[in-house]
């Protein structure tokens, strides 16, 4: 196991005289000081394209000098912008912003807390302009804009996942005709499914437009005439639907599990995932404490003695609770395993058993011993092809939602990228797809962070990288 070191901070103070026998000290005055104060502050998005008269939610993440999430200290954000752009608030960790049809350039927004600031570039989408390609997009309505990852020529380069974001309109890059290599785009539009298609650019200028339902956007009016319009449609999200049992007996855990829906529900099913978490009313069993046995690949032996099908049928789990198509999540005073590669039982806070066509997939929690993110973190495993484990990818650190060890620190496990978001809605082999056969494309790599073809990086976030 890896624990990162903290180390102690100074307190915020200066010397400023030195007086026989005495050294005066005096603090330094500061709006933000010691370990309330982030290290670095990003805007998500950080660069976006805006339509006239747009209401769209901008959000932020604060950093700390490990980097890891300093969610504490975003009350403390103050934002500030072009006197013309309306705010919805001036401190907090998000704001809404409205900017004016009258704007004429791009202009800074800017998050600060103390000496520590973060900028966004917006800029007014311009009816009539045909020397760019162009997005629409449903009317953001207050919420968070639509993200694309584009992928196509621009002179003089093949460019593959260019993030882009606006509300209702944007001018994009200008992606040239390619002979060889066909372009494609990957929608991330909020409270929406994930969609991806090729696109077929051409000189002249392009349109990507992101209907939801059969009319176009509000917005589109304002697109001029272009070559070719790609059409991408926007069903609602994907239903995630799972069951959670308590193996507790005549303790009721409910006051834990709704803590940790609510957090799976933040970070899993809301914002540009793709998809929507729904549960039934948590069903109460005999108590029983879970020990599972592994193979030597880290599998769950599912049938035979003392398997999981041995251990819920002693609980009294009925037959018709499990399926293919289902995912059930199992809450038990103690969940512990037992692999070929260690010669001890080892307890853990939460383990998750891969997908069986009788059983479906199932997960377990330790009440004991769980933490908040517990629940969010073993629906990773669960909803996609599994999510492995980020904690020796290059490009994480514990703000990730599937680093593997649980610490209780603030700002741990928050994070669930571009990249992890479109394997849970979109890789074939996620929980989705598991009844599919042939089951479809793409079928992305999971233990490296290199692209592959139509699958973003595993890394690839909101922030441009």
């Amino acid at each position: 196991m890896h624990i990162s070191a903290r180390h102690l901070k100074r307190g915020p103070f200066r010397y400023v005289g030195i007086l026989p026998g005495a050294a005066i000290l005096m603090t330094a005055s500061c709006a933000c000081c010691g370990k309330e104060c982030p290290k670095r502050i990003e805007i998500i998005p950080d660069a976006i394209s805006v339509a006239p008269g747009q209401e769209l939610l901008l959000g932020t993440r604060l950093y700390d000098n490990l980097g890891l999430m300093a969610e504490k200290t975003g009350r403390k954000v103050h934002w500030d912008s072009d006197p013309h752009v309306s705010l919805s608030n001036e401190y907090g960790a998000e704001t809404r912003i409205t900017v004016p049809a009258t704007l004429d350039r791009p202009i800074t927004l800017t998050a600060t807390v103390g000496d520590v600031e973060g900028t966004a570039t917006i800029s007014l989408a311009k009816s009539g302009e045909s020397t760019m390609d162009w997005g629409a997009s449903p009317d953001a309505s207050g919420g968070r804009p639509t993200l694309a990852l584009i992928t196509g020529r621009i002179e003089p380069e093949w460019r593959a996942d260019t993030l882009v974001a606006f509300a209702g309109a944007g001018q994009l890059d200008k992606f040239l005709l390619s002979s060889t290599q066909p372009g494609e785009v990957t929608v991330f539009s909020p409270l929406h499914e994930l969609q991806q298609q090729p696109v077929g650019w051409t000189d002249p200028c392009d349109v990507l437009m992101m209907q939801e339902g059969a009319g176009p956007p509000p917005s589109a009016g304002m697109i001029p005439a272009c070559a070719s319009v790609t059409g991408v449609n926007l069903p609602p999200p994907v239903l995630v639907a799972f069951q959670i049992s308590a193996l507790m007996g005549d303790v009721d855990p409910s006051e834990t599990i709704s803590v940790h829906v609510d957090y799976a529900v933040r970070r899993l099913g809301t914002g540009w995932s793709g998809i929507q978490l729904a549960h039934s009313p948590v069903t109460r069993w005999p108590e029983k404490a879970i020990l599972l046995e592994l193979t030597p690949n880290w599998e769950c032996v599912l049938t035979g003695v003392g398997s999981v099908q041995d251990q819920l049928r002693d609980a009294g789990l009925p037959n018709a609770l499990f399926g293919p198509g289902k995912i059930n999540v199992f809450y038990a005073p103690s969940v512990a395993y037992h692999s070929p590669a260690w010669p001890e039982v080892v307890t853990t806070k939460g383990y998750t058993c891969q997908w069986d066509r009788t059983l479906g997939t199932i997960a377990f929690v330790s009440v004991n011993d769980a933490v908040e993110s517990t629940l969010a973190h073993e629906l990773g495993h669960a909803i996609g092809p599994p999510l492995l484990h980020t904690t020796e990818a290059e490009g994480f650190n514990e703000s990730n939602l599937m680093w593997q060890y649980a610490w209780a620190v603030p700002g741990a496990r928050q994070i669930v990228t571009l990249g992890q978001a479109f394997r849970l809605s979109r890789d074939g082999n996620a929980f989705r797809f598991k009844n599919v056969n042939p089951p479809p494309q793409p079928q992305c790599p999971q233990d490296t962070d290199e692209a592959a073809p139509l699958c973003p990086r595993l890394s690839k976030d909101v922030i441009k990288q």
